[in-house]
């Protein structure tokens, strides 16, 4: 059996987005909220969370074949543009989150709600 991780994905790669392919064969745990410790913003295009501040992020939690994290990785441009970093949920499980690294840009709009949907 292959190792699997657990992941929390809160854009493009959720349910019904269009990135949601790349979590194929993946099993889904559940919704869930982070621990109320981001910030999250809406580019325009996806969110970004950054580490820091008040906000719970809704999201999707699914366990994925180890392997297929570097799939993942290249997809979220890590290291670079997004960190895969460790993250406590609200349930208290852990999971893999990519957190935003890059510049902030001064006209994205913070999403108080935590919740990020497509335009």
């Amino acid at each position: 059996m292959t190792d699997v991780e657990s992941i929390f994905v809160y854009g493009s790669l959720r349910t019904g987005m269009p990135q949601h392919s790349l979590l194929a064969g993946a099993r889904f745990l559940g919704e869930t909220l982070t621990l109320a410790e981001f910030t999250l913003f809406d580019t325009g295009e996806w969110p970004a969370a950054i580490t820091g501040g008040k906000t719970a992020i809704t999201g999707e939690v699914y366990a994925v074949p180890k392997d297929r994290l570097v799939e993942i990785d290249r997809y979220e441009r890590h290291p670079s543009f997004f960190r895969r970093t460790q993250v406590m949920l609200a349930d208290r499980r852990s999971a893999w989150m990519w957190i935003y690294v890059a510049q902030i840009q001064p006209h994205w709009r913070s999403l108080d709600c935590g919740c990020w949907q497509m335009t």
